[in-house]
């Protein structure tokens, strides 16, 4: 469980021992029925809490419950049947891959070489943030790949080939490192175990972000329509874009998907398609050159 998940865990359970307190139910896990389960759920939406923020709460919860039934403690998982309504979002509204304007002007901008860095990684390889600051020497392999830690739901670790356009930077990033040495030293492991180990680049991002003027805040809506996760949302659209097929764009930035993976490091089939694949991503021009903007089928 990532420290993130893990505060959501404990702040969806303060959240509800509370709620019950208020609502005279008590500490008595047993009197919370659906009942008290779609209470709990329509006061969050009173609160003005946002549909995904109260329906990651309402999975902590159901999760939780699902330990207390194998205690014997309940008979039933009232959670099963809790839903959060979640409204349809606009493609105007979603988030989404940065423009080919805007990846150039925040690569070109004035930023630290880290921040710079890691952008880089993550428009070549579609890694998130915490994957790309939490590499360390020994997840080179060979000067060809990429070893990222698992996010999310991946199963495990995964190879990515090294875009041609990084191996400057990974030269460089390499140099006096050996082993478990972090390749982002100006990135550590913060004090609160709560937190991320990118939640200090995350926040330097954000910043630089507004400063160039990147930003798409709709009306009602606390998060930007772009953030470093549109590095991400960038990588895929240019692989589309190529004419990667799914199943390797999916292995490549590690979505479930039956198909191809790249679970173990060789140079076997999936691993020569995902290198040409890579390879297929182009950076727009760095050097004030005019810029393309292709049209996207479904409006942004």
């Amino acid at each position: 469980m990532s420290p993130r998940t893990e505060g959501d865990h404990d702040r969806a359970l303060v959240m509800l021992a509370a709620f019950c307190i208020e609502r005279g139910i008590g500490d008595d896990i047993r009197k919370v029925d659906i009942w008290v389960v779609m209470d709990f759920i329509n006061s969050l939406e009173r609160k003005g809490l946002a549909p995904r923020t109260a329906k990651k709460y309402v999975s902590r919860l159901k999760i939780y419950f699902e330990y207390v039934l194998a205690q014997k403690v309940i008979t039933d998982n009232p959670w099963d049947k809790g839903k959060v309504h979640m409204p349809t979002a606009k493609n105007s509204d979603k988030e989404r891959p940065f423009t080919e304007t805007e990846a150039a002007k925040l690569l070109m901008g004035d930023c630290s070489q880290a921040l710079r860095d890691a952008m880089m990684i993550a428009a070549l390889t579609g890694a998130r943030l915490d994957a790309v600051v939490d590499l360390r020497a020994d997840d080179i392999i060979d000067g060809k790949c990429f070893r990222f830690k698992p996010q999310k739901r991946e199963p495990g670790v995964r190879f990515v080939p090294i875009h041609p356009d990084l191996l400057d930077i990974v030269k460089r990033r390499l140099e006096g490192k050996h082993g478990t040495d972090s390749l982002f030293p100006e990135y550590p492991i913060p004090d609160n175990p709560r937190r991320e180990r990118s939640f200090a680049a995350s926040k330097a991002f954000t910043t630089y972000r507004r400063k160039l003027g990147v930003d798409e805040v709709i009306d009602g809506k606390r998060r930007s329509r772009v953030n470093f996760h549109s590095w991400r949302r960038w990588f895929i659209t240019k692989s589309e874009r190529a004419g990667t097929p799914d199943a390797t764009i999916a292995a490549i930035v590690g979505h479930t998907r039956k198909g191809m993976t790249l679970g173990h490091y060789s140079e076997g089939p999936e691993m020569v398609a995902a290198r040409k694949a890579i390879r297929r991503v182009k950076l727009p021009p760095l050097d004030g050159s005019p810029i393309f903007e292709p049209e996207a089928v479904t409006p942004r």
